[in-house]
């Protein structure tokens, strides 16, 4: 996803925020309280890696050695979370948990027969909420901490010494910005669409003899069905 789309999705709540007559917190059901829900949808993670210089094997990998990987699939899991509603406004604190499988490998540049590998097993946030509710309509911005379980892995098929396959698992952490809009079905129940970013930052891993810096980023799209009590 682009940068500019990235902010005209987190813009479609603030206008509605901006534009809501206080009037309309009067129309239809409150949406304050603990809710639970499940949710299903799809990740996209975008991971750079990029080489350090050391002696194995020789020459020396270099920032030129380099896989541009981006692992996307599928995502089911659930939520819960708890709102306090004044008027139209409404504050909430919500976690969300995710298996996931995501996947992708990409060619080594700078040695042929090596295959550079990333895999997302869950993905899981911590949020605070702000946002308005129209009638039978919510919307909101929330932000907060993401965590993802990620596997990173070097497959060396080129047959000459030594041999570089490895790998390692992290559980990653960085900051989570998202939006929302919900809509109120029936008492107690509703369906909503959302969208995540996170950035996990650069994390440096060792693994098969050789260091790479991991730059993480991934985007999450979901549609959950809660149930207010």
């Amino acid at each position: 996803m682009k940068t500019g789309q990235f902010f005209a999705a987190l813009a479609l709540p603030a206008a509605l925020l901006a534009g809501a007559p206080a009037a309309h917190a009067a129309e239809g059901e409150g949406i304050g309280g603990f809710y639970v829900g499940i949710h299903g949808g799809r990740g996209s993670d975008s991971s750079d890696w990029a080489g350090t210089p050391n002696g194995n094997p020789a020459p020396g990998f270099s920032t030129a050695n380099v896989a541009d990987i981006d692992a996307s699939g599928w995502l089911l899991g659930g939520t819960v979370g708890g709102r306090w509603q004044t008027g139209y406004l409404v504050l909430g604190l919500e976690g969300e948990a995710s298996w996931a499988n995501l996947e992708d490998s990409a060619a080594n540049t700078a040695f042929a027969g090596r295959t550079n590998t990333t895999e997302i097993d869950w993905i899981g946030t911590v949020t605070a909420q702000f946002g308005i509710q129209t009638g039978k309509v919510h919307g909101y911005l929330e932000a907060g901490l993401g965590f993802t379980g990620s596997d990173y892995s070097v497959a060396d098929a080129d047959g000459v010494a030594p041999d570089l396959t490895g790998g390692i698992s992290d559980t990653r952490s960085g900051p989570v910005f998202g939006a929302g809009f919900e809509y109120l079905v029936s008492s107690g129940f509703s369906l909503r669409g959302e969208y995540n970013y996170m950035n996990f930052g650069s994390n440096d891993y060792t693994f098969g003899g050789d260091t790479w810096e991991i730059d993480q980023t991934l985007h999450v799209f979901r549609l959950a069905a809660l149930y207010r009590f």
